[in-house]
């Protein structure tokens, strides 16, 4: 459905590290989430193109203070897909590697996985139309900025 407004009262919030919907939103929106906002490294776009390449942590801190404390818990400073000897990072303009869709599907299902496993029952998610794709059984992609209801 398109008009979720009064019918979704999330338990939580998951965003991808490197979509963030916050340039949008202001600092009392974005203190409403508070501490259900949880930036999950699994939601990040299949690495295709240099510009599925995330940005390091410490620079996302930096620009979205308000999103410290869920972006602290990024599991390092380089959460995307990357290999040491074909580098991925945006702030050097390297594009070494796509990833590879087995990784792209495990990493989908482990974020399934996760969704499943907590007591939360209700979640809005940001994230990226290639990933809620493969999330959601390949049935339809998603448009910029689109509202979709799905039930795991």
């Amino acid at each position: 459905s398109s008009d979720l407004s009064g019918e979704l009262a999330p338990d939580a919030v998951g965003a991808s590290p490197s979509e963030f919907a916050p340039t949008q939103l202001d600092e009392t929106e974005m203190m409403a989430w508070g501490d259900r906002v949880i930036v999950h490294p699994h939601l990040s776009e299949k690495l295709s193109t240099s510009g599925d390449i995330g940005r390091c942590k410490g620079v996302l801190m930096n620009e979205f203070p308000l999103l410290g404390m869920p972006l602290s818990q990024l599991p390092g400073d380089v959460w995307w897909y990357n290999q040491v000897h074909r580098p991925n990072d945006a702030e050097r303009q390297q594009f070494g590697s796509h990833e590879p869709t087995a990784k792209f599907k495990e990493r989908v299902d482990a974020f399934r996985h996760w969704l499943m496993s907590r007591e939360d029952k209700v979640f809005v998610v940001f994230g990226h139309s290639t990933f809620f794709k493969e999330l959601t059984g390949g049935h339809r992609s998603m448009k910029n900025c689109e509202v979709y209801s799905y039930h795991l």
